[in-house]
């Protein structure tokens, strides 16, 4: 009898580890399991996306970007009310209708450029070189041309207005009966 009680306890001890066991097995196939999903989602992230239907070329982007930051630029030099907001609003609007899109177009566009971040670089370097150009080409317009010949008369019309200031000084000395200088009060 006493065997039999050991072999039985030898027998719930086996069931008992075995079941430890395959507890243990299942957690580490739950955690292989949980690990595996997570990074099956993690790298379908990582792929690289494909182009949008409706993307915007890519100089055409560069032409809506560089507009809306003058844009803004401009909105920001605007005292800050609801007129300087209703005309933002309705450059933007200008813009749309300008390259033909709308805001849904917009918005995927933006959504790829921004996942490819070297294009998007290369996109704002080019900007950048563009907004130079554009700014030296507005100096040099702005800024005014002098032919010599110009300055020569406008030299020789400051020299008139001296000589003009002199002669009306002596001439006003020689209509005075006395000196300045030499005054005949006596203090």
């Amino acid at each position: 009898m006493k065997r039999a009680c050991s072999t039985t306890f030898i027998t719930i001890d086996r069931v008992r580890n075995d079941l430890k066991r395959s507890i243990n097995k299942l957690r580490i196939a739950k955690h292989l399991l949980i690990s595996a999903v997570a990074l099956i989602v993690t790298l379908s992230g990582c792929t690289k996306n494909d182009k949008p239907a409706n993307l915007i070329p890519r100089d055409k982007m560069k032409n809506i970007l560089t507009d809306m930051h003058l844009i803004e630029s401009r909105s920001y030099r605007i005292v800050k009310d609801d007129s300087a907001k209703s005309v933002t609003k309705a450059s933007y609007l200008f813009i749309f209708k300008k390259y033909n899109i709308d805001t849904a177009q917009l918005r995927t566009s933006m959504e790829y450029y921004l996942s490819n971040p070297e294009m998007m670089d290369q996109m704002y370097e080019e900007m950048i070189d563009s907004l130079q150009k554009r700014q030296s080409k507005l100096s040099i317009a702005n800024r005014p041309t002098m032919d010599s010949t110009l300055i020569k008369k406008n030299l020789q019309k400051d020299k008139l207005k001296r000589d003009s200031v002199l002669k009306a000084r002596d001439s006003v000395r020689k209509r005075l009966h006395f000196d300045v200088r030499k005054s005949p009060v006596k203090l």
